[in-house]
């Protein structure tokens, strides 16, 4: 799921801050269960076997060759032996039953594949400064600032503060410098969502090479995708 798309899901603001790490705390999970899922099914407890059929030497001695000479006396006398019940043999051939070279390398490398997808979408968020804090970090650096007049002031929330104080409003405002843009890179939020776009072509396409043709391709296809930069790979500042 993408980061867009979760903040519709659950209704959240995707320019704020703590969407960010609300989605980055489910990506982390997410991976997480896949792992465990992974693990827990290869502690999977075996079909229950269906206990044998009755010896036909008679006794209630079910026929096995550990318990039983029937194997041996059904072989002399040219009789189908009895030594596994058809059903049991049936549960066991299927667990036996192994996947194919080709199917464990094609789930191995979407597993790879599904990894580098998150990292890259926080490439590409870093890439277009989203989240970024231009707050100066000194009290010097804040002066510097104010005193170059080089900050503006955001309109749409100087006149939300304006009105939730007019009106006494129950406003969550965060003090005076609460509306101020320090100066510094600027989010490009069209441009991240145009490149997340393009991103999502590239995951296809690396896919779709996974799911039809060799191992080597595949590995080849998830490097391309890791590798992989929006055009124009620099955003405006």
């Amino acid at each position: 799921m993408e980061y867009i798309e979760y903040c519709k899901l659950n209704n959240i603001d995707p320019k704020d801050g703590r969407s960010s790490k609300m989605f980055y705390f489910y990506k982390e999970a997410e991976v997480a269960s896949t792992d465990i899922k992974k693990k827990s099914d290869c502690l999977a407890p075996l079909p229950k076997a269906v206990p044998s059929s009755p010896c036909p030497r008679g006794g209630g001695i079910e026929c096995h060759p550990t318990v039983c000479d029937c194997w041996n006396v059904t072989q002399q006398e040219g009789k189908t032996p009895m030594r596994y019940n058809d059903n049991y043999a049936s549960a066991s051939a299927s667990v036996q039953a192994q996947p194919s070279d080709t199917a464990v390398q094609r789930d191995f490398l979407l597993s790879e594949l599904a990894k580098a997808d998150y990292p890259k979408d926080k490439e590409l968020r870093s890439l277009f400064n989203l989240y970024v804090d231009n707050t100066p970090k000194t009290y010097k650096d804040m002066i510097a600032i104010i005193q170059a007049g080089t900050y503006t002031i955001d309109p749409k929330i100087a006149k939300q503060i304006e009105s939730g104080l007019e009106k006494d409003e129950d406003f969550c405002y965060g003090g005076p410098m609460h509306g101020i843009i320090w100066p510094g890179p600027v989010s490009d939020w069209d441009g991240y969502h145009k490149a997340g776009a393009e991103k999502e072509k590239q995951y296809a396409a690396a896919k779709r090479i996974i799911m039809t043709d060799d191992a080597k391709a595949g590995l080849a296809a998830i490097q391309a995708f890791e590798a992989w930069l929006p055009t124009p790979a620099t955003p405006a500042n």
